[in-house]
């Protein structure tokens, strides 16, 4: 039964161990067997395959081989044909598909014990951890790339050593590929691919997006001017990564000339490919999201925090005061005090507040100044400097102070004495502006917890429960009675109302007009008419 044993390795080796489970098998036999006109042997077969089991022995295990080949022989025997030429035709089969050795097969038939079954996962789990190791390296490559940027190393280098570790992995895997199993196969032509793809495309990809946040995070130090010397590194990445990109394609093309696996074969090999594939990008994805999602967290805390910021100090009634003029005084009393402690008094009638900008009050595009009825202007000293300073009416009730002609910077004062001052909440979440961050960015800055960000500011509020301070730069400082939000309110409802009636009013006037003109011509065709019946 030698013959027999090497016809069955000769074709499982090129057509796959799933073959015996397909009825061409017993054909491919039939051809390639020397002894064609021993009959038995083809009688054999062609029973074990239509009692499937040819399946059994494939399936079997070692630990469960004695069982499974007992069985198979009883059942032979019963049927008629001889215990030698069973026993001899198992033999040749379970060894030349590779179940077991010619001796770990004498020693499971006999009872002897026997390490095979340690060995053979010994095997196996060797060969995934080297599948592992391909992987962690093809994973490890983007964050190698990118920390070279800051540290200035080479990288042609690196990859001219990668690409040497990976020649000798690939002789490596052509001499024992046949002993690998089609879903470890497809997943070392999967993970070849993934590195080959990363070694064309990164560096080609990294010297069009030189500003892409994720150097910047990953690379402490880097400057987009150090990717302008990458044209010796990107062509020796691009010959390296389609040379590799080679090595899978090659090995599926001589799998499927060679061997002409089966269809089972194909579909092991095409999801450990896939699964190479799937789980790559679920390594590489932390690489690539971590630090949008950890720069998204720090924004989110910022909003956080200043709109907790901006509850808290909304609770608290602060009343506000300015050279002895407080918001909420009557107008006599506000006058008093200018006419005793400022120059220059002048009363005003509120009409002038919407023609000068002097005299406007524009907070969030809302100018209150709309709703004063009368003003008082008048002159001081205050911090070392002369000011303008301007009180406000409604109703002969203080509900506004400005002060203007400022040389010097008040913030300073107001947040030794207020805190902080309000700050808008950071809405763009863009990715490369989000871990751009790091760098110069007017909508994203992390340094809005220094004074110096403050002073850039165009403008800095406080509001609390029942007033607002506003900063305008370096130009004015505002004192706001919050009441003015309920009088800006009405006002806005006021004048909306006038507009409505307006436009009202228009529409009548318009379809009086409409209905005169109607008249005027009904009475010239009238006319033209007549004239024309007296000729």
């Amino acid at each position: 039964m030698e013959e027999v044993l090497k016809t069955i390795q000769h074709i499982t080796q090129r057509y796959g161990k799933d073959v015996l489970l397909e009825k061409r098998f017993l054909n491919i036999f039939n051809d390639l067997y020397p002894d064609r006109m021993d009959k038995e042997v083809h009688a054999l077969l062609s029973c074990m395959y239509e009692k499937g089991y040819l399946k059994q022995i494939l399936k079997a295990r070692k630990r469960s081989l004695k069982k499974e080949v007992t069985l198979i022989s009883n059942s032979l025997v019963k049927d008629g044909h001889a215990e030698k030429d069973v026993q001899q035709l198992l033999r040749a089969i379970v060894v030349g598909i590779g179940v077991a050795t010619k001796q770990e097969y004498s020693d499971i038939l006999n009872g002897g014990a026997t390490n095979s079954e340690s060995s053979n996962v010994a095997l196996t789990i060797t060969r995934y951890a080297l599948l592992v190791l391909l992987m962690a390296v093809v994973i490890a490559m983007p964050y190698l790339y990118i920390r070279s940027l800051s540290i200035l190393w080479p990288i042609f280098p690196i990859t001219i050593i990668i690409a040497f570790c990976f020649i000798v992995y690939i002789a490596f895997y052509r001499k024992l590929s046949d002993k690998w199993s089609a879903f470890q196969n497809g997943c070392f032509n999967g993970s070849m691919f993934c590195l080959s793809a990363l070694l064309a495309i990164f560096p080609l990809w990294a010297s069009e997006n030189s500003d892409c946040g994720l150097f910047y995070y990953w690379s402490p130090g880097y400057t987009k001017e150090q990717t302008d010397a990458w044209f010796l590194t990107m062509m020796c990445s691009l010959v390296v990564g389609l040379l590799l990109w080679a090595t899978p394609l090659m090995a599926i093309i001589i799998t499927s000339i060679d061997k002409k696996p089966s269809k089972a074969y194909k579909l092991k090999m095409v999801c450990g490919f896939v699964s190479a594939i799937i789980c790559y990008f679920i390594c590489i994805y932390p690489i690539l999201t971590k630090p949008y999602n950890q720069k998204k967290a720090e924004i989110n805390a910022y909003n956080q925090r200043i709109q907790e910021l901006k509850q808290n100090r909304q609770k608290i009634n602060k009343s506000l005061s300015f050279c002895g003029i407080q918001l909420g005084d009557s107008f006599e009393r506000c006058l008093s005090v200018v006419r005793a402690n400022m120059n220059s008094p002048e009363l005003m009638s509120g009409k002038y507040a919407g023609l000068d900008s002097d005299y406007s009050m524009v907070i969030d595009n809302k100018d209150y100044s709309l709703i004063v009825d009368s003003i008082i202007k008048a002159k001081t000293s205050w911090d070392n400097q002369d000011v303008n300073v301007y009180v406000y009416f409604n109703k002969g009730v203080n509900v506004a102070i400005k002060v203007t002609e400022l040389t010097q910077d008040p913030l300073p004062l107001f947040i030794s004495k207020y805190g902080r001052p309000e700050e808008d909440p950071i809405l763009d979440l863009d990715y490369n502006k989000t871990l751009a961050s790091n760098v110069e960015n007017d909508q994203i800055q992390y340094i809005r917890e220094s004074d110096s960000y403050l002073n850039h500011r165009g403008n800095n509020r406080w509001t609390f429960k029942n007033s607002i301070i506003f900063i305008e730069s370096d130009e004015y400082i505002l004192y706001l009675s919050r009441n003015c939000e309920k009088l800006y309110s009405e006002y806005e409802q006021y004048t909306e109302k006038l507009e409505q009636e307006k436009r009202k009013q228009e529409q009548i006037k318009y379809q009086r007009q409409q209905r005169e003109e109607a008249i005027e011509r009904k009475r010239e065709e009238d006319n033209h008419k007549r004239a024309i019946n007296e000729i």
